[in-house]
């Protein structure tokens, strides 16, 4: 299988799950792609970049007969053409060259979005059996409200409420998140407990 994806990290993230798996971004050389083909493997399994589709089919030991395609995260193949132009078509224009593909997506586009080069594929839509449905309560910000300010008293408020068994906040910002926790942390009469919370992001070299 060639699995293709929109971003780096993506890539380091299956590499790091799985055994024997080529990943293949921009920092990887044409020899080391080489060097995994001409390789003694039952069966070669390659994940890369859209941007790296390209290296990857142009590698003089990559046999496109050997190989079923897979595009993961479809989707932004149409909301990322604007400013990914070449590298999506160059996706769109090329994946035929595979006796068997396949476009993945849990963000499913209209048909009539699709882009020309796919629109005639077979669509199937998976039913998923046994869905929990999830209520998510739902908190409006004034524009003068500060935003640090606001989650610290969510999480406290959950934190203290027996009634309350979890929160879940997407933030895209580290500094402000971890302002929240060590608000929480300095606060008197009240013991933030490193159980009391996970906290997910990226590598930073400043989060402590």
């Amino acid at each position: 299988y060639l699995v293709l994806v929109p971003y780096t990290n993506l890539v380091h993230s299956k590499v790091s799950q799985h055994e024997e798996v080529l990943g293949v971004t921009g920092d990887v050389k044409d020899e080391e792609i080489s060097d995994y083909l001409t390789s003694d493997k039952k069966s070669y399994k390659i994940i890369g970049t859209y941007d790296s589709f390209k290296r990857i089919l142009s590698n003089p030991n990559f046999n496109k007969s050997d190989f079923k395609l897979m595009v993961d995260e479809a989707h932004l193949l149409v909301t990322q053409a604007s400013f990914r132009t070449g590298t999506c078509q160059y996706v769109l224009k090329n994946y035929t060259k595979f006796d068997k593909y396949v476009f993945v997506t849990a963000t499913p586009t209209q048909r009539r979005f699709f882009p020309v080069e796919i629109e005639n594929l077979l669509v199937l839509q998976i039913q998923w059996k046994d869905i929990v449905e999830a209520n998510f309560k739902t908190y409006y910000l004034d524009s003068d409200v500060s935003m640090i300010k606001k989650l610290t008293a969510l999480c406290l408020g959950v934190l203290l409420n027996d009634n309350e068994k979890e929160i879940h906040i997407f933030y895209n910002s580290v500094n402000e998140i971890t302002q929240v926790l060590l608000r929480l942390k300095a606060m008197d009469g009240f013991k933030l407990e490193r159980d009391d919370f996970r906290f997910i992001c990226s590598k930073n070299q400043q989060v402590k």
